[in-house]
């Protein structure tokens, strides 16, 4: 059994479409992650100005009891479910926490700067936090945002680039298979009538001599190029 055709019209629309997917691949490949970068960076920033966001509201607030009593001023900025914000002290003790998903508390390491990291558990997270000194305290600014929206969004958008990959090559395998179609008969040849005729003429000219007294069967030539039959008597 032969898995590659036989036919030519064939195996060029097959190379034409292999060719087709190749390209709309790389391109769709190249698409996929620029737009998961451009989503990461996003989301990125938006966590970072939250963290700076927070900490105004600390150096503008008399005090964190203070703050507690106005969550107005911090929910706000959160906007929808998948954000998350806490402000632990530096025995871990929560002193504002906004999860609408009733997630536990990640862990952070120290950091003086503000620093991104993921944190896999039940749930994937993007974090960022932000340790700062308050009197005599140590607060740790944590924002967080789920990433469940970013793979639903990445997931829809692979899926459409597999159906435009899938119909590329479809098309590119019809489109192929119809030029190669019409090349091939616009090159196959014609019926070469002067090979026939010149054929003809040869079997006719001879040597004269004595005519015999019974005329000869009739000799059929056959031209091998285009197979047109010629005969002399």
């Amino acid at each position: 059994m032969r898995l590659w055709p036989r036919t030519l019209s064939v195996r060029l629309a097959l190379m034409f479409a292999l060719v087709s997917a190749l390209i709309l691949g790389s391109i769709g490949f190249y698409l996929y992650q620029s737009l998961q970068r451009e989503i990461a960076w996003r989301d990125d920033q938006a966590l970072l100005g939250r963290l700076e966001r927070m900490q105004a509201l600390l150096d503008d607030s008399k005090s964190i009891d203070a703050l507690r009593s106005r969550p107005q001023l911090y929910e706000n900025m959160l906007g929808n479910r998948d954000s998350l914000l806490w402000i632990i002290d530096d025995v871990g003790q929560r002193l504002i926490e906004i999860t609408p998903s009733l997630l536990p508390l990640p862990e952070v390491r120290p950091a003086p700067q503000a620093t991104l990291g993921d944190s896999v558990g039940r749930e994937s997270l993007r974090l960022a936090w932000l340790d700062i000194n308050r009197g005599e305290r140590r607060l740790t600014l944590i924002a967080g945002k789920l990433l469940s929206e970013r793979e639903q969004m990445l997931a829809a958008y692979r899926l459409k680039l597999w159906l435009a990959l899938i119909v590329g090559a479809v098309l590119a395998f019809v489109l192929g298979w119809l030029v190669s179609q019409r090349s091939s008969k616009q090159a196959s040849p014609e019926p070469d009538t002067a090979v026939a005729r010149r054929c003809c003429g040869h079997a006719g000219s001879g040597k004269s001599g004595p005519r015999p007294s019974k005329a000869p069967p009739s000799t059929a030539l056959v031209s091998r190029e285009t197979g047109t039959a010629c005969s002399s008597t």
